[in-house]
């Protein structure tokens, strides 16, 4: 069970080498890398991609990190087909050749939100079916988040997979071990699910990542885990109990946007902190 960190404000601040020294120095043992983000995006986007990726993992190596996932890009549409006529489908399909070159073993992909609810399904299936050669290609499995539709009139969170239940029926209908689920504390919290619930109607053998991170219950913060108001007791009580084996994995970009480049070291160790009283509760 390794402890990992998202990767993008360390890289966004501190530049590839200075924060893979200030995340191996905090305690963590690998990241997440996130091709959502700005500079990471381009370095997915760029001629010389490849090699950007192999000197990546290089960097990672020589400082005793692994990449333990990835997050692919964002902004794939309802309005596009998923298939290689569509750039940002070509693009998600090339950051499993990315990530598989770092390492990973997991990358994780939203779901198309921007579609009617009765065209969602099946939308959505035929995304998920169509990217999965791309992901076997490269020995990737695709993680399916739970994530939300913002209604900024309401200021509500309207659920994608918000519980449990949807998830496994949806990955019931991928038919393939290729999919796994990407549990977000936050999001679960944010759709009207608690994560301890999400967690334990979930098994072992299909919950396969985590986005942990914390907030007021009001707003998405990706907070530091124990300064909002979720049950981490509780969370990791139900992550035990279904036996959970997969990485510990903090998604803290807010949280991480405080501080500033020089500040930036000890977020991460008070980060670290927590992520290791974590997991020898989850180890005791």
């Amino acid at each position: 069970m390794k402890l990992c960190i998202d990767f993008g404000e360390p890289l966004e601040k501190l530049g590839l080498q200075g924060a893979a020294k200030a995340v191996k120095a905090a305690g963590f043992d690998g990241v997440d890398f996130p091709f959502k983000e700005k500079k990471a995006r381009k370095l997915l986007e760029c001629e010389h991609w490849r090699e950007n990726a192999r000197r990546i993992r290089q960097t990672l190596d020589e400082n005793g990190l692994a990449c333990a996932q990835a997050h692919a890009p964002y902004g794939f549409s309802g309005t596009e087909k998923p298939d290689e006529t569509s750039e940002k489908f070509r693009l998600i399909a090339r950051s499993f050749e990315f990530a598989a070159i770092l390492g990973a073993k997991i990358v994780v992909v939203h779901a198309v939100s921007d579609i009617k609810p009765v065209d969602f399904l099946p939308f959505n299936l035929r995304f998920y079916k169509a990217l999965e050669k791309y992901a076997k290609a490269q020995g990737i499995k695709i993680g399916v988040e739970n994530i939300y539709r913002f209604d900024q009139k309401f200021h509500r969170f309207d659920g994608v997979f918000e519980t449990s239940e949807k998830m496994t029926s949806f990955l019931q209908k991928l038919r393939s071990n290729t999919f796994t689920a990407c549990l977000d504390t936050g999001h679960a919290k944010l759709t009207g699910t608690a994560p301890e619930k999400y967690i334990l109607g979930m098994n072992a053998s299909n919950l396969g990542a985590l986005h942990l991170h914390d907030n007021d219950g009001v707003d998405d913060l990706h907070a530091l885990p124990m300064t909002g108001v979720l049950d981490w007791g509780a969370i990791l009580a139900a992550l035990k109990r279904i036996g959970y084996r997969g990485d510990l994995t903090f998604e803290l970009p807010y949280y991480f946007g405080g501080f500033s480049a020089e500040e930036l070291p000890d977020g991460l160790l008070i980060a670290g902190g927590v992520a290791k009283a974590f997991q020898e509760k989850l180890l005791s």
